[in-house]
C-alpha cells in the first residue's frame, strides 16, 4: 500500500461517513508542476475539492492572508 493510499484509508477509518468517497492524492516534484496541474484542472472545470496554495512568496497575491 502506498503512503497516499494509507493516508486515505486512515482518513476513512476516522471518518466513516466518507467510507465510500474516492480520495485521490497527487504528489509533485516541484511547485511549478503543481501550479500548472492545478491551473489546468481549474480551467477544465475539474478543480479538486482541496488544494494547497503557496503563501511564502513575498509578492504572492495570497501573502498575509488566511483562506
Amino acid at each position: 500500500m502506498t503512503d497516499s493510499n494509507l493516508i486515505a484509508e486512515n482518513f476513512k477509518s476516522l471518518y466513516p461517513q466518507y467510507s465510500n468517497a474516492v480520495i485521490n492524492i497527487e504528489s509533485f516534484s516541484n511547485y511549478d508542476d503543481y501550479s500548472l496541474a492545478l491551473i489546468s484542472s481549474i480551467t477544465a472545470d475539474k478543480a479538486p475539492d482541496v488544494f494547497v496554495l503557496n503563501n511564502n512568496e513575498k509578492n504572492s497575491i495570497f501573502s498575509n492572508q488566511v483562506i
